[in-house]
């Protein structure tokens, strides 16, 4: 953990309450990224998490058979948006 850009580091300490997993371009390059993508198993109650961070629930996104929630929010001490993502079939981060 060392190597953990400090900014993923804030996200974990949002999220402390909930098990989530950073994926996606950031972790590959931070600075070249748009946003960090933060995933959450699919028994999270995505809606009530939503609200519980006063941030808009978007929906199901269904287009190319992607079966995706997504949440947009803003962190503290993040320079990136951050975008809360739930695929339907993970159900364990190792999926």
């Amino acid at each position: 953990m060392d190597d953990m850009h400090p900014e993923h580091q804030r996200v974990f300490e949002h999220f402390a309450d909930q098990e989530v997993a950073i994926v996606g371009s950031s972790l590959r390059d931070f600075d070249a990224a748009g946003d960090i993508d933060v995933l959450v198993k699919s028994s999270v109650d995505v809606p009530a998490l939503a609200k519980k961070l006063g941030a808009t629930y978007n929906g199901w996104d269904l287009a190319n058979g992607d079966h995706v929630r997504r949440v947009n929010l803003t962190i503290p001490g993040v320079s990136k948006k951050v975008q809360l993502v739930q695929n339907r079939l993970v159900n364990e981060f190792a999926e």
